[in-house]
C-alpha cells in the first residue's frame, strides 16, 4: 500500500546476479552474454551444492527464531507453564523436519538448474568474487569492477540500461 516492495532475492547483492544483469554487462563488455552467463549460472550452482547444508540450517535458524518469537509472546502465570510452552513449540517446530524439507529443496534447485529459485535463498555476500563473473565479463575480476560496470552502465541512455532496469523491477 505504501509502494514498498521486497526483491525476491536473498540477498540485496543478488540482485547483481540476476541473468539479464549479468547479460547486459557482458554484452556491454563485448563478451557474448549467453556463454558468459551460463558460465556464471554453473559456478553459482556448483556454489550453492557445496553451501546447501549450510543454507538449509541458515533457513531452518531463521525460521525458528522467526516462530518461536512469534510464539512466546503468550502470557504464563508461572515458569512450569513457561517451560511446558517452551517444549511443546520444540515439538511442533520440529527443526530437524524443517531442515530436512529445505535440504530437499535446495537439492531440487540445484539438481534442476533452477537460477532464480537459488538466488531467492542464496544467503552467500561472496557470490560476485566466487562466479568470476567480472572476469567472465571482461573486466579485472574484482566485485568492485563489476559493481562499477552495472553503475555506469546504468547511467547511460544504452539497451544494457534499459535491461538492467527492466531485470531490476520484474525482481
Amino acid at each position: 500500500g505504501k509502494n514498498i516492495f521486497v526483491p525476491d532475492v536473498a540477498e540485496i547483492e543478488n540482485i547483481l546476479m540476476l541473468e539479464d544483469v549479468i547479460k547486459a554487462v557482458a554484452h556491454f563488455g563485448g563478451k557474448d552474454p549467453h556463454k558468459v552467463f551460463n558460465a556464471v549460472k554453473e559456478s553459482i550452482i556448483k556454489q550453492f551444492r557445496h553451501d546447501l547444508r549450510q543454507q538449509a540450517l541458515l533457513h531452518t535458524r531463521h525460521r525458528v527464531k522467526r516462530t518461536v518469537e512469534y510464539r512466546i509472546d503468550g502470557r504464563f502465570t508461572n515458569i512450569n507453564a513457561l517451560e511446558e510452552h517452551m517444549n511443546s513449540l520444540v515439538r511442533e517446530i520440529n527443526p530437524r523436519g524443517m531442515y530436512e524439507k529445505f535440504c530437499r529443496e535446495f537439492s531440487t534447485y540445484a539438481a534442476t538448474g533452477d537460477y532464480s529459485s537459488i538466488l531467492r535463498v542464496y544467503n552467500q555476500k561472496s557470490m560476485v568474487p566466487r562466479s568470476n563473473v567480472g572476469t567472465l565479463c571482461g573486466l579485472s575480476g574484482s566485485k568492485e569492477s563489476y559493481v562499477q560496470s552495472v553503475l555506469s552502465i546504468l547511467k547511460t541512455d544504452l539497451p544494457e540500461a534499459a535491461q538492467i532496469r527492466m531485470a531490476i523491477r520484474r525482481c
